[in-house]
C-alpha cells in the first residue's frame, strides 16, 4: 500500500512478491526464502541451484564447500568426506570407506586395493582358502617358497 513502511520486491527466480525485509540479496539478485538455501558447512545463504544434498550426512552445502571438504565415490556415486575416501589405483578413482569394506579387499603384502572376486583374490591352491593377498603377490611368494 501506499503509505506501509514495507517495501515489496519481486523474486528474480519465482517471481513472488515479498517484504524486502523478508528476502534475501545474493549478488544483484533478490530470492525469497523458497529459492535459497542455508549452507550447513559454512551457513552461507546460496540460491538453490548452487546447493547439493549430501546423501550420506543428510546436509545441503554450497558448491564451494562441496568441492573443499567432499569427494565424489565413483563406486556408489556419492560425496563423503574428504577422510572418508581412498584412491584405488585398480579402480582409478576414489572410493569411499563403506564401499571399500564391502566390494574390496587390501592385499596385505602390497596394500592396494582390489575388486573383491575371484580374478583378484588368491585361493591357497591346497585347501581352496580365500587369501588376503591379490593374484600377483600370491605368485611371487609362492616363487620365493619354491627358490628356498
Amino acid at each position: 500500500t501506499c503509505c506501509s513502511d514495507s517495501h515489496y520486491r519481486t523474486c528474480d527466480d519465482c517471481g513472488r512478491e515479498i517484504d524486502e525485509d523478508d528476502g534475501y540479496w545474493i549478488g544483484d539478485y533478490f530470492y525469497c526464502d523458497e529459492c535459497v538455501t542455508t549452507c550447513e558447512c559454512c551457513n552461507e545463504i546460496v540460491h538453490n541451484d548452487d546447493s547439493y544434498y549430501i546423501e550420506s550426512e543428510d546436509r545441503y552445502v554450497c558448491g564451494y564447500c562441496r568441492e573443499e571438504y567432499y569427494t565424489f565415490c565413483g563406486y556408489c556415486e556419492e560425496y563423503v568426506r574428504n577422510e572418508e575416501v581412498e584412491w584405488v589405483d585398480q579402480y582409478d578413482g576414489y572410493v569411499c570407506n563403506d564401499c571399500l569394506k564391502s566390494y574390496f579387499f587390501k592385499c596385505k603384502e602390497c596394500g592396494e586395493y582390489f575388486r573383491d572376486n575371484a580374478h583378484n583374490r588368491a585361493t591357497d591352491p591346497d585347501t581352496g582358502e580365500v587369501l588376503d593377498l591379490c593374484k600377483e603377490c600370491a605368485e611371487e611368494l609362492k616363487e620365493m617358497e619354491d627358490e628356498e
